[in-house]
């Protein structure tokens, strides 16, 4: 079943042990033909002995989206096998659609697909970036020191009358400008 990126559907949150998020969505996927499975998935770097070597690793461990035909005796029959801790609700019990904003981005961080690539670029200290997603999306800083190792830059904040600093990771940044 394709999953439609155009128009956001109501994504549900199910928890699981992390680690097992593949063999549960490939259990969903055999057993409900009607629910579609979302596993956002992260592209980065890892250092072991010296090597730079490339990983693939879930975004948030331990949930996975899923949106479809889904009814109390599915949700029953999900939450019935191993690894599952349980579906997000709200105080009533029911569950929890993530906000469309959220799906959204997620879909936009993704490149409407499952995968957030590294960012191939460089930067140095004092270039000016804009956040590309988040919180701080189309807010401008000067990059006070960059990690090429862990690929992310230290932007200074203001925040609750302090200025305080704070790491991005290159993937949520684009170059403006070099100072």
């Amino acid at each position: 079943m394709e999953i439609s990126y155009e128009k956001i559907e109501k994504w549900f949150v199910l928890f699981v042990f992390a680690g097992y998020e593949n063999k549960i969505k490939s259990y969903i996927l055999d057993n409900f033909k009607d629910i579609k499975v979302f596993i956002p998935k992260r592209e980065i770097y890892e250092r072991k002995q010296g090597e730079l070597n490339k990983k693939i690793k879930t975004l948030f461990p331990g949930y996975i989206f899923i949106t479809g035909d889904i009814t109390r005796e599915k949700i029953d029959r999900i939450c019935d096998t191993t690894n599952i801790i349980k579906f997000l609700t709200d105080c009533n019990g029911e569950l929890a659609p993530v906000k469309k904003e959220e799906m959204f981005l997620i879909f936009e961080l993704t490149q409407k697909g499952n995968l957030i690539k590294t960012s191939k670029a460089f930067f140095d200290e004092n270039d000016l970036i804009r956040v590309v997603a988040g919180p701080l999306k189309n807010d401008k800083f000067k990059i006070v020191s960059v990690d090429r190792r862990r690929k992310r830059i230290k932007i200074k904040l203001s925040l609750l009358g302090e200025i305080r600093e704070i790491s991005l990771s290159y993937d949520l940044i684009e170059k403006i400008s070099r100072n």
